[in-house]
């Protein structure tokens, strides 16, 4: 069921009307931005790192090969304030860190097609509590239409990338397959893009740490 906003005018990208009561436009949206919570007591984790301490970037988390090294190994994180955990939360480099509990309920109600658990140890919190997520489906979806956003200078065939999205920016819902839950925007790959399924379940587990951007 797709859910109902109210946005400002200024919202990019968006064809709607204003309503009778004015300045305000009715969103529908099936897609959300998944973020983590930076205000209040929380703690900080830093990494994942592999069993040699050198530190897993974005990419490593989309390469199968790297994924299946982790599934048998782990990863490991640092954190601060381990007395504040977050049920979802980013480790440093944009890597979801998720209670195994949450995931279990992702699992159960959505399947594992979209996304890998693997084990994460975090000094001072009990092992098997936590797990990093890698997300496995990788969608064309910024809409290069409706969307304002910011290139990068041509390299040396010419080529251009999305350096920055506009503020307000919206994935393209014809691009997305029917049966997807979860995923990266290839053109924008920090974003980690759910449905309302997803948003659903996060808000009545009352999962800690999770924020959702309508796009």
């Amino acid at each position: 069921m797709a859910v109902l906003f109210a946005m400002p005018l200024a919202y990019s990208g968006i064809k709607a009307q204003q309503t009778p009561d004015g300045g305000i436009v009715e969103v529908i949206t099936n897609w959300f931005d998944l973020l983590s919570e930076t205000r209040g007591p929380r703690w900080h984790l830093d990494g994942p790192f592999d069993a040699k301490g050198n530190i897993l970037d974005l990419s490593s988390f989309m390469n199968s090969t790297q994924i299946n090294a982790m599934l048998v190994r782990g990863v490991f994180l640092e954190v601060r304030n381990v007395d504040h955990p977050l049920d979802f939360s980013f480790a440093t480099w944009g890597i979801p860190i998720v209670r195994t509990s949450v995931l279990s309920v992702l699992e159960r109600d959505i399947g594992t097609n979209d996304f890998v658990s693997i084990p994460a140890t975090i000094p001072g919190v009990p092992d098997g509590e936590f797990a990093a997520m890698a997300t496995t489906q990788l969608i064309p979806s910024f809409d290069f239409v409706r969307n304002e956003y910011d290139l990068s200078p041509p390299d040396a065939g010419g080529n251009r990338k999305l350096r920055m999205p506009g503020r307000h920016w919206r994935v393209d819902g014809s691009q997305i397959p029917a049966s997807t839950n979860m995923f990266r925007v290839a053109e924008w790959i920090p974003a980690l893009i759910v449905s309302q399924k997803i948003r659903s379940l996060f808000l009545e587990s009352r999962v800690s740490g999770a924020t959702f951007v309508p796009r």
